[in-house]
C-alpha cells in the first residue's frame, strides 16, 4: 500500500512537472516566420464555410439595432467572442467613450474576417479592440490564428488606415488548461504583430488573470470556470480602460 501511496505522488509530480516544463517552454517562445501573405489568404483553408454563418441570427439582431438607433461617429467597436459578448457593463462602464460591443457568440478569427463587413467596417471606428484566439485553438495552430489575424488587421487599415486597432491577449481559463501552452503562444503572436504593424497595440489581459503564486485565480471565473464573473471583468476594465481613454482622446480633437 506504501509503494502505491509513493508511486501515485510519483506520478502526479511528474505530471506536474512536465506540464510547467511545457509552461516554461512556451513563456521561452518566440514567434518566427511572421510572413503574412494576405493577399493570398483563402478563409476556406481556416474554417468550414458551411459552418462559418452559424451565428447569423446575432448578426441580423445588430442590424437591426443599427438601424434602430444609429451609433455615434468615431465609435469604438469592441469584438470577439463569448468573452466580449458577455461584458454586459462593457458600453456602460466605458462611458462616455461611445463604445460598441459586437462580440458575438463563442466566435473565432474566421467568423469575424467572415462577418467584419457587419461588425466593423460599417461604422468607420476610430479604434476596434479585437478578443480573438480563445475558442481558435481547438481547431487552428497558434500560427494560423496569426495568419488569420495579420490578414484581419492588414484588410482593417488598407481601408481604414488611421483606425487604431487592438488586439487582447486571449485568457487562461481553468477549464481550458489543457490549452495553456498555446495559447502563450497565440499570445506572443499576436503580441510579435502588434510590434511590426502600424497603428496596432497589444493589450496584456493575461497576466493580472494570475495570483501570486502564478496559478489562475479561479474566483474571477463564473461556475463554468471559462466565462468572467463580475470581478474578472473588473480586472480586465482596469487594464483596458485606461489604454483606450488615452489613445481615443489623443485622436479625437
Amino acid at each position: 500500500m506504501y509503494k502505491y501511496i509513493l508511486l501515485v505522488v510519483f506520478f502526479v509530480f511528474f505530471s506536474c512537472n512536465r506540464k510547467l516544463a511545457k509552461v516554461d517552454t512556451a513563456q521561452n517562445f518566440k514567434p518566427d516566420s511572421l510572413n503574412c501573405n494576405y493577399a493570398d489568404f483563402d478563409l476556406a483553408n481556416y474554417f468550414n464555410i458551411d459552418q462559418i454563418a452559424r451565428f447569423e441570427n446575432e448578426i441580423q439582431r445588430f442590424i437591426k439595432m443599427d438601424s434602430l438607433n444609429k451609433p455615434e461617429d468615431s465609435c469604438i467597436v469592441f469584438v470577439g467572442s463569448s468573452s466580449i459578448r458577455k461584458w454586459i457593463t462593457l458600453e456602460s462602464s466605458f462611458s462616455p467613450l461611445p463604445v460598441l460591443n459586437r462580440g458575438f457568440g463563442g466566435s473565432t478569427f474566421p467568423e469575424l474576417i467572415y462577418y467584419s463587413n457587419e461588425l466593423i467596417f460599417k461604422y468607420n471606428p476610430k479604434i476596434v479592440v479585437i478578443y480573438e484566439g480563445d475558442n481558435d485553438q481547438y481547431f487552428l495552430s497558434p500560427y494560423q490564428i496569426f495568419e488569420c489575424a495579420c490578414y484581419l488587421e492588414k484588410n482593417i487599415h488598407e481601408v481604414m488606415p488611421n483606425t487604431i486597432v487592438y488586439f487582447l491577449s486571449a485568457k487562461p481559463s481553468p477549464s481550458r488548461r489543457e490549452k495553456i501552452r498555446s495559447t502563450i503562444q497565440t499570445n506572443k503572436y499576436l503580441e510579435a504583430l502588434s510590434m511590426y504593424s502600424e497603428n496596432t497595440y497589444y493589450i496584456d489581459v493575461w497576466s493580472p488573470m494570475f495570483d501570486e503564486n502564478l496559478n489562475i485565480r479561479g474566483d474571477i471565473f463564473k461556475k463554468d470556470s471559462l466565462h468572467l464573473n463580475e470581478e474578472g471583468y473588473i480586472i480586465w476594465y482596469n487594464v483596458v480602460f485606461p489604454v483606450i481613454e488615452q489613445k481615443y482622446n489623443s485622436k479625437i480633437p
